[in-house]
C-alpha cells in the first residue's frame, strides 16, 4: 500500500511538472506577444509624432512666410 501511494504521489507530481512547464511555455509566448505588439505601438507613436512636428513646422514656417 504505500508503494502504491509513492507512485501516485510520484505520479501528481510529474504531473504538476508537466503543466507547469506548459504554463510557463505559454506564458514567454504570450510575453513576446505583447512585447512584438508594445514595440509596435511604440513606432507607430514616434512616426507619428514625426509626422505632426513637420506638420507644425511646415505651417509654422508658412505663416512666417506671409
Amino acid at each position: 500500500m504505500t508503494e502504491s501511494i509513492k507512485e501516485n504521489v510520484e505520479h501528481i507530481v510529474d504531473e504538476i511538472k508537466e503543466t507547469t512547464d506548459k504554463i510557463i511555455e505559454e506564458g514567454i509566448e504570450l510575453t513576446k506577444e505583447k512585447k512584438a505588439e508594445i514595440l509596435a505601438a511604440i513606432e507607430a507613436g514616434k512616426k507619428a509624432m514625426e509626422e505632426e512636428r513637420k506638420r507644425i513646422e511646415k505651417h509654422q514656417t508658412g505663416k512666417s512666410e506671409d
